[in-house]
């Protein structure tokens, strides 16, 4: 769902979209301190961290 924004992000912009389908939150730091971008879709459940996780998220790094 998200390879076709990464794809046009390389495209259009020429940087290096890489879609990360399983990236966990303690991870992103190291991903800004090597300089990347990060862009991450989360559902509106978060709002309530003691319910389940809905899925239906991802995260975009360049």
């Amino acid at each position: 769902m998200y390879a076709p924004f990464a794809e046009y992000v390389s495209e259009v912009y020429g940087r290096e979209a890489t879609v990360h389908r399983h990236l966990d939150v303690a991870e992103i730091p190291g991903l800004l301190d090597a300089g990347r971008t990060v862009l991450a879709s989360v559902h509106y459940g978060i709002r309530h961290p003691e319910r389940p996780a809905p899925g239906g998220a991802g995260i975009w790094c360049w």
